[in-house]
């Protein structure tokens, strides 16, 4: 009989198909009008996750179809009479209507090493910005726009590394602002296998290997925040600026599990015990340990109805100068601080540890910049047992 493919299919008067080989979990092939990608994700034990996107056209009625169908020589020849024995198990199926990436499009036939790509719609589009262009082998040709897009037309300033059929994706880059003196803080959270990206100018973006969106529900109209951490499954976002009020000293906090569901008025603290600014945060043991300019507070899980989270300031007039003045060794971290270098355990003290480098960082003359010591970082070298 051949072998059984399995075909996803969007039909109707849009069209895109992907086919997939259940026996090892291959693309077999990709098709339709409207087609514009597809993935195949091996969730374990014979089980996969199948999706195919394509860029809607035209308004009618549409359907999603999954079927078996053999393959006696050419891709998919027949419905599968079936024998008696193999069938598909499916799941659950969705279909998922949203918006495309910003300045999105897509391509009329493009030719190898072309510098010109005609597009379906330039909107969007702008001298200097990155783009990516699918190619007819799965890559993506990541190039820069070079003049103005005109009449559909896109010049790029170098030519594409293969060719590129028609209906083939061109995608803008998400352009961060950021600024030289903030440091970028991303943070992994593998239960939902997406990092998040926060640089205290742009508003916090979440990336899963394909899209790059902005955090949803925020809980401001504007908002940006200098650091990211994900701790006890929830998402936490410090040193805020919303609305266009910065709030250095406050913390915020998701819901459990939910990295879009914010409960604004109730899920943040602000950290008003001293006057100075949260710079760092990373985890110790069972603890978060946040670090101000002059202070450090170590944070609990309670997980009580009416109270997340308990807080208690460890330290009192020293703490880390920067985002990245923490080294986290695991059963302890080592900071750069105003004054020294310190260890800290998670108690009620630190420990200077650099009086041997102390004067050639801190002296009238050491080599501490004061105006980049926001971008201060000490790194761990754990083949020398070393911290640089």
């Amino acid at each position: 009989v051949g072998t059984r493919l399995l075909y996803l299919q969007v039909a109707g008067v849009n069209v895109a198909y992907q086919i997939m080989d259940p026996a090892n979990g291959m693309l077999r092939g990709t098709g339709g009008s409207d087609f514009v990608s597809s993935i195949i994700e091996d969730v374990g034990d014979g089980w996969y996750r199948v999706s195919v996107t394509l860029l809607a056209s035209t308004t009618g009625s549409t359907v999603i179809r999954s079927q078996l169908r053999e393959d006696t020589g050419g891709i998919g020849d027949g419905n599968y009479g079936g024998d008696g024995t193999s069938g598909l198990y499916i799941w659950g199926m969705q279909l998922v209507v949203g918006p495309l990436p910003l300045g999105y499009s897509k391509t009329v036939a493009t030719a190898f090493n072309e510098f010109e790509l005609t597009v379906v719609d330039d909107a969007g589009f702008a001298d200097g910005d990155f783009i990516g262009v699918i190619l007819d082998n799965g890559t993506q040709h990541q190039t820069i726009i070079d003049g103005a897009p005109a009449a559909n037309v896109i010049t790029i300033d170098d030519g594409i590394a293969g060719p590129a059929a028609i209906s083939k994706v061109v995608v803008k880059a998400v352009d961060f602002a950021g600024n030289s003196l903030i440091p970028v803080s991303i943070e992994t959270w593998a239960a939902k296998d997406r990092i998040y990206i926060a640089n205290g100018v742009d508003t916090p973006r979440w990336y899963d290997g394909a899209t790059c969106e902005i955090i949803e529900n925020l809980p401001a109209t504007t908002f940006s925040c200098r650091l990211i951490r994900i701790f006890k499954d929830y998402i936490l976002l410090f040193h805020t600026v919303e609305d266009g009020t910065a709030y250095p000293q406050r913390e915020r906090w998701s819901d459990a599990g939910f990295d879009n569901i914010w409960n604004e008025t109730v899920n943040f603290n602000d950290f008003y015990q001293n006057d100075d600014w949260i710079t760092a945060a990373e985890q110790l043991g069972p603890y978060l340990i946040i670090y101000k300019d002059r202070s450090i507070i170590r944070q609990a899980f309670l997980g009580e109805t009416d109270k997340t989270w308990n807080f208690v300031q460890v330290v009192d007039g020293e703490g880390a100068v920067s985002q990245g003045a923490v080294a986290n060794l695991g059963n302890r971290h080592i900071f750069l601080g105003n004054k020294n270098i310190f260890e800290y355990r998670g108690e009620f003290d630190i420990d200077p540890i650099g009086d041997d480098v102390r004067d050639k960082i801190f002296s009238v003359d050491g080599d501490l910049n004061v105006g980049s010591i926001g971008s201060a970082f000490l790194t761990y070298i754990e083949e020398l047992l070393e911290v640089w």
